[in-house]
């Protein structure tokens, strides 16, 4: 994507790719600063430019540098996943620039597969390990909102965090829980800790021969071994406890609580045939599109609706 001249060649094989890119910034950096020396200029290390620059090459004081996460293991704190090179390249930018922005991945864009998982447990840990070490602004992404778990409460407890990082974030979610769930509170909490308990040490490949096919990616993606007939069976006894218990609760708190079947279905309609569970495929499929159907009906606008009930 860059500039292949001889010159350019020759500054990227002494300064990175990256290097070249900051030698581009820094001067338009330099020319904005003597008309608006308040203003940040901002670039990203994002793919081929992630490996920091080299030679002691430095941002200029108007440059902030947003370093992408994309070589890191969702399901680990990111302290914890030392395995790929962005705590490497993190701290190699740290070294050249007075500004520092890390841009999270909340969602596994590279993982094909339709798993409930969730970042909630090491959200505080991930953002005061990024402020420790001298981080100042975040771009969280975190799509998928009709079928990611827990987003709501990743998009609620992200933001308070970022607002204060000083906070502690176990009575934020107990206080999310009672607030969002109600009486089901105690049973989606079990749930949410039965995935982030499963989920520990995953890291598979995403791409494989052997796998479940996935029809919008034209490809096989790897089965989830931790998502197995116990783990299914667990969650199913939790729905049927909560939404028991919520069965006189307003309409609200009742859809907050089917939200969350949407990805344990999802996934297990993708491996029903090896997992055997008790529910019938046709039920379990009529149960899946009414969740999604009644949650679109709740969250997105009159005017869009139609096209999403389309594509459910």
């Amino acid at each position: 994507y860059l500039c292949h001249c001889p010159d350019c060649d020759k500054f990227a094989a002494k300064h990175n790719e990256s290097g070249l890119m900051l030698d581009f910034i820094n001067d338009l950096a330099r020319d904005i600063a003597k008309d608006y020396p308040e203003v940040l200029v901002e670039t990203d290390a994002y793919s081929y430019v992630e490996p920091p620059p080299k030679g002691d090459m430095k941002a200029e004081p108007n440059v902030l540098v947003e370093v992408t996460r994309t070589q890191q293991n969702y399901y680990s704190p990111v302290d914890e996943d030392l395995g790929h090179p962005f705590v490497d390249y993190l701290k190699g930018w740290g070294q050249a620039v007075k500004t520092l922005s890390v841009w999270d991945y909340w969602i596994f864009y590279w993982d094909a597969f339709p798993a409930p998982y969730h970042n909630v447990h090491f959200i505080r840990r991930n953002l005061q390990w990024y402020h420790d070490i001298g981080v100042r602004a975040m771009r969280l992404e975190s799509e998928a909102p009709n079928t990611a778990s827990f987003r709501s409460l990743k998009a609620w407890l992200g933001d308070e965090l970022l607002l204060d990082i000083e906070q502690d974030d176990k009575p934020m979610i107990d206080e999310f829980f009672a607030d969002f769930y109600g009486a089901a509170a105690s049973e989606m909490r079990e749930l949410m800790d039965l995935i982030a308990e499963r989920q520990k040490g995953q890291n598979g490949k995403v791409f494989v021969k052997e796998g479940v096919f996935h029809p919008s990616m034209g490809v096989k993606v790897p089965r989830r071994a931790w998502l197995d007939a116990a783990f299914y069976a667990k969650a199913e006894a939790l729905f049927t406890r909560a939404e028991a218990k919520v069965a006189t609760a307003d309409e609200q708190t009742r859809l907050n609580v089917a939200r969350e079947r949407i990805p344990v279905d999802l996934s297990l309609l993708y491996v029903y045939d090896v997992i055997k569970p008790s529910v019938a495929r046709e039920a379990l499929v009529k149960r899946y599109l009414a969740n999604r159907e009644a949650q679109y009906r709740l969250r997105v606008d009159e005017k869009i609706l139609g096209s999403e009930l389309a594509k459910v």
